[in-house]
């Protein structure tokens, strides 16, 4: 994987083939913008084994869309982190004011 080493971590498949350093092997996908959506094999212990399951993409279309999509994926997952961020800094200045409120109250009792 020439332009980075980009896979999707949750969609890992173990295999049944065995690396030559004797660890179990997997299969994971691909998501670089050299080969978006194309699966591989490699070692579960990162000997560094890396062997092509599916042929490159062949359609000279997908070549042009597909890293659009990704990058537009990656700016939504980092829009949404971002969204998430601020709910939870609302959420925290919320507690934070309430905590202020209540000893307050505890201090003028």
């Amino acid at each position: 994987m020439s332009s980075g080493s980009s896979w999707t971590s949750n969609a890992t498949v173990r295999s049944n083939a065995v690396c030559s350093c004797g660890a179990a092997t997997c299969i994971r996908t691909s998501w670089t913008e050299a080969n978006p959506g194309r699966r591989f094999l490699c070692c579960t212990d990162g000997c560094g084994l890396l062997r092509w399951i599916e042929p490159p993409i062949s359609c000279p279309g997908c070549e042009r869309i597909l890293p659009s999509l990704l990058r537009l994926n990656k700016e939504n997952l980092n829009l949404m982190r971002l969204k998430a961020k601020e709910a939870e800094a609302r959420r925290l200045k919320f507690v934070l004011g309430v905590s202020w409120l209540l000893f307050l109250i505890y201090v003028v009792m």
